[in-house]
């Protein structure tokens, strides 16, 4: 068990549901929390590793970073402290948390099991599971009780879903989309994503990292390429295996930004030394900007962090980005330098096919609009275009945007697509949009939306 600051696992005081889940599945064993964190065990006192690949410990602690900079001030929400073991996030989004309430709704849905995620209370949350097993959660930054003083929310809500499928490669693969929606009432500006991994491979304080920046490997008769992922082993000797984080896909389609590493002693505390780290710098002087660690030689307690960015995020529109967790047998002699990376590298690259499945199936919402509810919220997300299928002869729908501003409003056959455009043609930002029947009467309203 590590020594933790007893920071951050729970606030004092607790009035939203915190609730995580156990997933076994192949060679995995992970916990997940709707805060933000995953890979930890926090019913253990301080914490102990709750990322387990083929019954060892792999992951002590994990979860996403935000960073931005609103109204020029440099702010970190962080997932998972690797400091405390705790997280910034509190499991309810923005539009909740202020009321106080200790509603069992919030909490992680789980397919198969109680899925999906109730419509009345998460309109925006999947219905239709895209995987053997997946799981959603929702959670947002702006209660100040969780943030590390002098630390301030930045205004996101953050929607987390996991995806595991069941086949032999699947087994030591899952993946995690985060999705960040701006509620913060403002644009804001030069935003990152991170995924940071305090990756314990056996023992804690013998753990090396690498990085695959972009490489060509020679599998089974197979020319595999593979980008943009950071890896950990252990450096005592035995044989033992590796995991590494890939980032999939990011908001701008940049990838990796930068991968930069630091043991328990040089943890990034605060929001400055966090963004610092997100956008590839150094957070002590002379802060040279050196965005790829890819060169480490001694053996300790080791994180890593991989972000990507930087892009804009404006008021109420929504992000994502896509990360792959893979494990696989890695052998090594106590040297330094990794040993075999081929078989990583397989999983790696089939974590893109397994993307390529999960996406590959429309995420769906029916909408129920009558006299009495007459409006109903849809997420449009980058590069999407949703299709309003009614039950009648013909179909009439207004679009709001979130600050109930009429933004299109579309009417024809019983069928109609939406290309996320308003009245003069222009495309909107992806967000949170409500659809309201005309006048023509109640409507049964399927939202479909396309791919990209």
């Amino acid at each position: 068990m590590k020594n933790l600051l007893p920071l951050l696992l729970l606030p004092a005081l607790a009035l939203a549901v915190y609730d995580y889940r156990e997933v076994d599945l192949g060679n995995w064993n992970n916990q997940f929390y709707n805060d933000g964190r995953w890979g930890i065990d926090i019913t253990q006192g301080s914490g102990v590793a709750g990322g387990y690949w083929r019954d060892s410990s792999y992951v002590f602690g994990a979860g996403v970073w935000v960073g931005g900079i609103p109204a020029g001030e440099t702010l970190v929400t962080n997932g998972y402290d690797p400091n405390s073991g705790g997280t910034e996030f509190y499991p309810t989004p923005c539009i909740y948390w202020r009321q106080g309430e200790n509603d069992p709704r919030d909490r992680i849905y789980m397919f198969p099991g109680d899925w999906p995620p109730p419509p009345n209370r998460y309109p925006w949350a999947p219905l239709d599971p895209n995987g053997d097993i997946m799981l959603w959660s929702c959670c947002c930054d702006s209660y100040p009780g969780n943030h590390r003083a002098p630390g301030v929310p930045i205004g996101v809500d953050l929607y987390v879903t996991v995806y595991y499928v069941d086949d032999s490669l699947g087994h030591d693969i899952f993946l995690i989309r985060y999705e960040a929606i701006n509620r913060r009432g403002v644009d804001l500006d030069s935003i990152y994503f991170g995924m940071c991994v305090d990756a314990d491979v056996g023992n804690a304080a013998d753990d090396m990292s690498g990085l695959i920046l972009d490489k060509l490997f020679w599998v089974n008769g197979e020319t595999l390429r593979v980008r943009d992922a950071g890896f950990a082993w252990s450096n005592d000797g035995r044989p033992s295996g590796a995991i590494s984080v890939r980032v999939l896909r990011s908001p701008t389609g940049v990838g990796l930004s930068a991968f930069k590493l630091f043991a328990l002693s040089g943890d990034p505390t605060t929001d400055a030394a966090q963004y610092m780290a997100l956008t590839g710098h150094n957070w002590w002087p002379p802060y040279e900007y050196e965005p790829y660690d890819s060169l480490d030689v001694t053996p300790d307690d080791k994180r890593f962090l991989l972000s990507t960015g930087p892009f804009d995020l404006p008021a109420d529109s929504l992000c994502e980005a896509w990360y792959a967790v893979a494990a696989a047998p890695f052998s090594t002699t106590g040297h330094p330098q990794p040993g075999d990376t081929n078989e990583l590298a397989l999983r790696l690259w089939y974590a893109e096919r397994l993307l390529e499945q999960v996406t590959a199936v429309a995420e769906q919402q029916t909408l129920l609009i009558t006299a009495s509810f007459r409006v109903a919220p849809s997420i449009l997300r980058p590069g999407r275009t949703i299709l309003l299928a009614g039950t009648g002869k013909t179909l009439a729908v207004n679009v709001f945007d979130s600050n109930g501003r009429l933004v299109r409003t579309l009417a024809g056959p019983a069928e109609l697509t939406w290309d996320g455009t308003d009245s003069r043609g222009r495309v909107l930002p992806a967000g949170v949009y409500f659809l309201q029947a005309g006048d023509q009467g109640s409507a049964r309203v399927q939202v479909v939306p396309r791919q990209r």
